[in-house]
């Protein structure tokens, strides 16, 4: 082999492997950042009723596994079948030992915080520092430690896992054109609507990348994301139902709803930027009785969302990640309104835009 070809051969490893200590880094540290949950315990909100007080997990059997995919059948307002599987496995090993549940989910925070950083390494071309920068954000960010933490919220992480996959997989479809990536898609969909049912913003940011590939034929995008909408549309009804029968849920008129979703909107922006005065619960004033001036919400929340659209959407990176936020802010807010004020928690997905806005990582 000549001198020109070993050097060739040695560059094009180095390209190749050039992410590897970045990723490790992140994910060492993000480790250290949340060994200490690990000494922590159930708590007396939502963790009886999903782990402690269900028998359902008690068991690995058909007929419990039958019980928890009954469509007809909700856990505290929600339908998420494969989440409450993964709490079965836990208490198969582990009992009520709460160090496997938070374990189980720190370790999936670790596989979705190794997915970001490679989705965003292919969507800009291969940019490490972007990978680096965003990956890291994103697993360390204040606004996860509920979602990750909180071992109720394990919903959270696992329909983000499988959405993430998702996103991926269908990158590989639009490029490679392989068919079995298309089908690793769909499952992996199904999974994360299974996991928790705000993955029914998946198809809308999958019609997002075929437009960013440039695949926009029509026929194309009927035959590729028609049977992804309408498996989203059923199992948005399903979660819909399941939530109204939540006995936790408050009556909001429309203004209401308005003020409470464009109150979110700027506290999730902010609170990305400057994470203080995080909680669990953040609830309604008493009596819904909104300061005056919450009632001018919605036009700035009109503006902020032109501003969006209009000044931050000239190149189609940030067009994805515009409308990218726009879904799973809604898709955030729908989860939430109802219960609380706002929730850091559901927005454990959305952040990744906010994540982009906020520190000005554009691609």
């Amino acid at each position: 082999m000549t001198k020109d070809k070993k050097e060739n051969k040695t560059k094009v490893v180095t390209a190749n492997h050039s992410y590897r200590w970045p990723l490790v880094s992140v994910l060492i540290f993000t480790l250290l950042v949340f060994i200490p949950a690990l000494d922590a315990d159930f708590v007396n909100w939502d963790d009886e009723s999903y782990i402690e007080e269900n028998r359902t997990i008690q068991a690995l059997d058909l007929e419990h596994i039958q019980e928890m995919f009954d469509p007809m059948r909700s856990l505290i307002g929600n339908y998420h079948p494969l989440t409450e599987l993964s709490f079965a496995i836990n208490f198969a090993i582990f009992k009520l030992d709460p160090i496997g549940y938070i374990g189980t989910n720190i370790l999936i925070h670790l596989l979705n915080t190794i997915l970001v950083f490679f989705f965003f390494y292919r969507f800009s071309a291969k940019d490490v520092v972007i990978a680096t920068v965003t990956s890291l954000l994103f697993a360390i960010h204040p606004m996860h430690v509920e979602s990750v933490c909180w071992i109720s919220e394990r919903k959270d992480v696992l329909y983000v896992f499988f959405y993430l996959l998702a996103m991926i997989t269908y990158l590989s479809f639009l490029e490679l054109g392989q068919k079995k990536y298309y089908l690793l898609t769909l499952f992996l969909f199904i999974f994360s609507l299974l996991s928790k049912a705000q993955a029914v913003t998946l198809p809308l940011v999958l019609l997002l990348l075929h437009f960013w590939h440039q695949k926009s034929s029509f026929k194309t995008l009927l035959i590729n994301l028609g049977p992804i909408f309408i498996g989203s549309f059923l199992f948005g009804l399903l979660a819909i139902k399941a939530q109204n029968e939540a006995l936790t849920m408050i009556q909001l008129g429309l203004m209401d709803r308005l003020i409470v979703s464009n109150l979110g909107l700027f506290i999730y922006v902010l609170k990305s930027v400057l994470p203080i005065n995080l909680s669990a619960l953040h609830p309604y004033p008493e009596g819904l009785d909104w300061p005056g001036y919450y009632y001018l919400l919605p036009i700035f929340g009109l503006l902020f969302f032109w501003l969006l659209g209009s000044k931050f959407s000239q190149k189609p990176g940030r067009i994805f990640w515009t409308q990218f936020f726009h879904f799973n802010y809604i898709s955030g807010i729908a989860n939430t309104t109802g219960r609380h004020e706002h929730a850091c928690r559901a927005l454990y997905l959305f952040a990744l835009s906010g994540i982009i806005f906020s520190h000005g990582i554009w691609i």
